[in-house]
């Protein structure tokens, strides 16, 4: 077994395992203990490192590198949602006199 790739992350680590799976090679994921990890362990916390065999280690590195480039490809950009629409100012003006009026209209009488 042959060291492929070692990342703080948990969940890339296992991710290229099961790719790797995938493709039909081998895989096998450590999770190392901070604590056991060695002397900068529990600071630099956990590291997962992912084996593979020597004999499919070429094309095993073929897929992590496309694993990798995947992810650092740039989003796609969304498109901005519509201003919100406002209300014309003399509709307000309308409305806001109409009111005026009824309000009016019920207290005088």
């Amino acid at each position: 077994m042959q060291l492929l790739y070692a990342s703080p992350s948990l969940g890339f680590g296992h991710t290229l395992r099961i790719a790797l799976e995938g493709e039909g090679i081998s895989a096998f994921c450590s999770d190392a203990d901070a604590a056991v990890a060695g002397i900068a362990g529990p600071m630099a916390g956990p590291q997962t490192r992912v084996y593979v065999s020597s004999d499919d280690f070429t094309r095993a590195v073929e897929i992590l590198e496309r694993l990798l480039t995947d992810d650092t490809a740039p989003a796609p950009a969304a498109t901005p949602p519509p201003p919100p629409r406002r209300l014309p100012t003399w509709w307000l003006i309308a409305m806001s006199a109409g009111a005026i009026a009824v309000m009016g209209a019920m207290l005088s009488q």
